[in-house]
C-alpha cells in the first residue's frame, strides 16, 4: 500500500540533503511551490509523469519514491549501488508503474473480467483495478515449483529510467534475456492461427513466440475474437513473457543451497537414502544431474525417486553424465504419462 505522508516525508528529507528549497526543485519540476509543500504534507501524491525526474534530483529510486523508503544501498550515506547481481531482473519504464502499483490511491488499470449470467452465458466485462503484477508473478512462480519441482528464487520489479516509458526488459543473472513494448490502454490481438478477417489497429509482434499481433481498442475486443484472434491484457503478455522466460532458464537458476534443501527436505522422511548418499556424492554432484534433467526439460519433483537412483548407481557409477540417464530411465514413466 502506497502511504502519501511516508512518500512526503522522504520527499522534504531528501529534499533538504541536496540543501535544496521547495520553491528550486518545483521550478526543476514545473510545478508550484504550493504543489511540493502539499507533497511533502501528505496532502497529495505527484503524478506519475514525475516520478522519474524527482528521482534523478533527489538521487533515489522511483522504487524507494513507491515505498517512502530508501533502499539499502542508498541509505549508506554515498548512495552508491550494491554490486549484486539479482537471478531474475524485470525492469519497466516509467508509463508502465500502474500495472505495479497495487495502492488504491494509484492510477487505475484496465482488467479483462468474464462473467458468467444468469442464463449460463459468459458476457465480457472490463474494470478499473490496482495494478495485479506482484500477484501474478507470485501465481506463475508457485505454477512453476508444482510443475518443475524448482522453487523459482526471488524476482526484483523495478523500474529503470533509462527504458522508455512503455518498455520493458527480462534479464537471468545480468544477462538480457528479451522484452517488449506495453501500449497502455490497449489490448494485443494475436494471430494464434488462421484468421476469418483483418482487423484494424497499430501493427506489431507478440515478445514471447514473435507472432503477428496487433494492438486494439477495448470497443475491438470481441469483433477481434471472432475473428478468430488470441485477445490478451498488457498485465497478461508481461507475466507470460516473463514465465517462458524463467521455464527456458530454470536450470541456470538452480543453486547448490536450493539443491541442498532439497536433499534436507526430502532427509526428513528418508534420512536412510540422503545418509547413502552424502557418503559419495556432494550437493554440487547432485545438483549437476538435476540442472541436466531440467536442461532437458524434464521436471524434478519426484526427487525421490531421481535420489532413490542416483544412490543405486552409486559408488560403482559416479559419472554425472551416466547419473543422469540412469535418472531419466527412472522417470521415463512419469514423463510417458
Amino acid at each position: 500500500m502506497i502511504d502519501a505522508a511516508k512518500i512526503g516525508n522522504l520527499l522534504a528529507v531528501c529534499r533538504r540533503e541536496k540543501n535544496m528549497t521547495q520553491d528550486e526543485l518545483a521550478t526543476k519540476l514545473g510545478v508550484t511551490p504550493q504543489a511540493v509543500s502539499k507533497w511533502e504534507r501528505g496532502g497529495s501524491m505527484p503524478d506519475i509523469e514525475f516520478f522519474i525526474p524527482i528521482s534523478k534530483f533527489l538521487d533515489i529510486t522511483v522504487e524507494s519514491l513507491l515505498t517512502g523508503e530508501l533502499m539499502p544501498q542508498e541509505n549508506d550515506g554515498q548512495k552508491t549501488w550494491l554490486p549484486c547481481v539479482d537471478p531474475i531482473l524485470f525492469q519497466f519504464g516509467y508509463g508502465l508503474i500502474p500495472y505495479f502499483s497495487q495502492s488504491q490511491d494509484a492510477v487505475m488499470v484496465e482488467r479483462v473480467i468474464w462473467k458468467r449470467e444468469n442464463n449460463g452465458e459468459l458476457t465480457l466485462h472490463f474494470e478499473q483495478a490496482p495494478g495485479d503484477m506482484f500477484e501474478r508473478v507470485t501465481i506463475i512462480k508457485r505454477q512453476i515449483a508444482l510443475d518443475r519441482g524448482v522453487i523459482v528464487p526471488v524476482i526484483r520489479l523495478t523500474d529503470d529510467p533509462r527504458l522508455k516509458p512503455d518498455e520493458y526488459r527480462i534479464s537471468i543473472k545480468g544477462t538480457d534475456m528479451g522484452g517488449g513494448q506495453i501500449l497502455h490502454g490497449k489490448y494485443m490481438a494475436i494471430e494464434s492461427g488462421e484468421v476469418e478477417d483483418k482487423i484494424d489497429g497499430i501493427r506489431t509482434e507478440e515478445p514471447c513466440h514473435h507472432m503477428p499481433a496487433v494492438w486494439i481498442e477495448k470497443d475491438q475486443f470481441e469483433c477481434a475474437m471472432s475473428f478468430g484472434y488470441h485477445v490478451v491484457e498488457p498485465q497478461a503478455i508481461m507475466v507470460s513473457h516473463l514465465n517462458e522466460i524463467i521455464r527456458i532458464h530454470l536450470h541456470e537458476l538452480l543453486t547448490r543451497q536450493a539443491v541442498q534443501t532439497l536433499i534436507d527436505n526430502i532427509g526428513k522422511k528418508h534420512p536412510v537414502l540422503v545418509a547413502e548418499l552424502e557418503k559419495h556424492l556432494s550437493a554440487g554432484d547432485i545438483k549437476k544431474v538435476l540442472v541436466n534433467l531440467l536442461r532437458d526439460g524434464l521436471s524434478i519433483c519426484d526427487l525421490v525417486t531421481i535420489l532413490e537412483t542416483i544412490a543405486d548407481s552409486i559408488p560403482t557409477m559416479t559419472d554425472i553424465n551416466l547419473l543422469t540417464e540412469n535418472a531419466r530411465e527412472a522417470l521415463k514413466r512419469p514423463i510417458s504419462e
